[in-house]
């Protein structure tokens, strides 16, 4: 008997890490589990809810300081959430795929 399997040398994604990476970094468990768009979307969000929070502290304008840092963290939340279950759909495409890949060729007498 003669089996032949290819796989690819694709290495999983630890969920834990992207939401790690989410956490610190605006859009960065996107970026680790290879959804550049939403990463792109989500960071500059981050980016954006942070100025603004930031320049309506210095003008003094706590009410709005405050909401714009409430949904800055809505959204750190979405994206941590975001990045663990992409995170775990990248890693059941990778198994999916490895499934795929099997070849086999049997030669019988």
């Amino acid at each position: 008997m003669i089996s032949l399997i290819t796989a690819t040398s694709v290495y999983p994604r630890s969920p834990q890490k992207a939401v790690l990476y989410s956490l610190l970094i605006p859009g960065g468990g996107q970026f680790y589990t290879k959804r550049y768009l939403r990463g792109i979307i989500i960071a500059v969000g981050e980016i954006g809810l942070g100025y603004n929070a930031y320049i309506n502290h210095r003008e003094g304008d706590s009410d709005k300081r405050d909401q714009y840092l409430y949904y800055l963290a809505y959204l750190i939340g979405f994206s941590m959430a975001d990045a663990y279950v992409g995170a775990l759909v990248y890693n059941f495409d990778l198994q999916m795929d490895k499934e795929r890949l099997k070849l086999g060729m049997r030669l019988r007498w």
